[in-house]
């Protein structure tokens, strides 16, 4: 009797670290948000402020989340300045979803 031997399959390879990935990829495949190109640029830009003037349900509370979520997957700390209470309330509730 003949004996077939068998290759052990390959494990996965492992995620991609945030580090490893632009943040937009990474916000995309790990929070599963699929960023616009306007919104990808805000993810991808290495400035440290910046100000989002834009239209009523753009999306700057769950980029700004997304972001902020990003940069302490790499161990960054962030802080997040919000004219008002509301603001602040609103970044919370996008952030506590996104960061399983």
């Amino acid at each position: 009797m003949r004996q077939i031997k068998t290759r052990p399959k390959p494990a996965a390879p492992p995620a991609p670290s945030a580090d490893c990935l632009g943040p937009a990829h990474w916000v995309r495949d790990t929070l599963g948000f699929p960023a616009d190109s306007l919104q990808a640029r805000v993810l991808e830009t290495p400035a440290k402020r910046g100000i989002l003037n834009c239209t009523r349900q753009w999306g700057k509370s769950t980029v700004t989340a997304a972001k902020a979520v990003h940069q302490c997957e790499l161990g960054d700390s962030v802080t997040a300045i919000f004219p008002r209470d509301l603001f602040e309330r609103t970044i919370t509730h996008e952030v506590q979803p996104l960061h399983l």
